[in-house]
This record gives structure tokens, C-alpha cells and sequence, in this order.
């Protein structure tokens, strides 16, 4: 089981320089509160523990953590503006009714629905296509 590593209040002022150690104890923090190591807060939901999870609370998070399906909120495709061959710079955000679904060397598909957020980057005059995040 790892040791839980405490911090002395100096350690974690805010104008502390932050060292190899700090790093060190904070990925082992971590473990050592997940295995229940002495000291270390506990990282684990005790409902799961004594099986009184409720069908609420099971309902909750699946909604939170279910699949949403290709084209879902939170989802990544690779796309390709419908028309024209401006440059796309990474961050930039596009309506689906601009894109489509693309690969490697085709496209296929009507536009898409939602706001997408290009996460790579692709140069003026080309209709190449660049990966997305739908972000709305």
C-alpha cells in the first residue's frame, strides 16, 4: 500500500516553489487515498461501498457519463467545410451547417448540426479536412 505523504503549511503557500517531492506526493496522494492508506482522505463513494447506491443515484450518472452516439455534444469527427477554402486555425469555432463528415480522401454526408469547435488546422485554399469537437 503507498505511504500518504502530508505537507507542511509552508510547503503549500502560494508563493511555494513547487518541486519534484510536491509532484512526487501528489500522484501518490492520490493512490494512497484510493487503496485507504492511514491518514489519506477516502476516495471512494460510500454508498458504492455498502451497496445502498440508489437507482437515482445510478440514473445520475449515467446520463453524465452515457455514450452520446457520433455527432453528440462532446464527440470528435473528422470534418471539412461544405463550401469554399478558407484557413481554419485551431480553436475556431464553426456552425454543422457549414460541415461534413470527411475522411482521409472523401467526404460524405449532409451537414451536421451544433457547434464545433476545429481542434486541428488546415490552410487557405484547400478543402482538406481537420479534426472537430462538437461543443454544442
Amino acid at each position: 500500500m503507498t505511504d500518504y505523504l502530508t505537507y507542511t503549511p509552508a510547503e503549500y503557500a502560494p508563493d511555494a516553489p513547487a518541486t519534484a517531492l510536491h509532484f512526487q506526493r501528489w500522484f501518490e496522494n492520490w493512490r494512497a487515498g484510493f487503496e485507504g492508506a492511514a491518514g489519506a482522505p477516502r476516495l471512494q463513494d460510500a454508498a458504492l461501498d455498502t451497496g445502498a447506491s440508489t437507482a437515482a443515484g445510478r440514473a445520475w450518472v449515467a446520463a453524465r457519463v452515457i455514450d452520446p452516439g457520433a455527432g453528440g455534444v462532446g464527440t470528435y469527427a473528422l470534418l471539412r467545410t461544405v463550401s469554399g477554402t478558407s484557413a481554419i486555425t485551431a480553436g475556431a469555432t464553426l456552425a454543422g451547417s457549414s460541415l461534413q463528415y470527411s475522411s482521409t480522401s472523401n467526404f460524405s454526408g449532409g451537414t451536421l448540426t451544433g457547434t464545433w469547435r476545429a481542434m486541428g488546422s488546415r490552410g487557405a485554399g484547400t478543402t482538406d479536412a481537420t479534426l472537430f469537437q462538437r461543443i454544442a
